[in-house]
C-alpha cells in the first residue's frame, strides 16, 4: 500500500466517523427535544387540572393522547362567522 491509498484510508475513516458522529449528536438532540416536549405537556397538563380542581375529570379528557395520534377535531357544524 503507497502513501496516496493510505491517506484516502484515513481521509475515509475520518469522513465515515464524522458522519456517524453527527448522526449520533441529530439523533440525541431529537431525543432531547421530545422529552423536553414531554415534560412541558406533563406540567401544563398538571397546571390546567391544579386550576380546573375538581371539575378536572369531567372537564378533561380521561386519557392523554400525543397529537400525532389523537383524532382530528370534529368539524363545526355551523361556519363561523367572519369578523367585520
Amino acid at each position: 500500500m503507497d502513501a496516496q491509498e493510505r491517506a484516502t484510508q484515513t481521509w475515509t475513516r475520518l469522513f465515515v466517523e464524522t458522519a456517524q458522529s453527527e448522526r449520533q449528536r441529530r439523533e440525541q438532540h431529537t431525543a432531547d427535544i421530545q422529552r423536553s416536549i414531554q415534560q412541558y405537556t406533563a406540567a401544563a397538563e398538571h397546571k390546567i387540572r391544579a386550576a380546573l380542581g375538581p371539575e378536572a375529570t369531567t372537564l378533561l379528557p380521561s386519557c392523554t393522547a400525543t397529537p400525532a395520534v389523537a383524532a382530528p377535531a370534529a368539524p363545526a357544524s355551523r361556519p363561523m362567522a367572519k369578523a367585520r
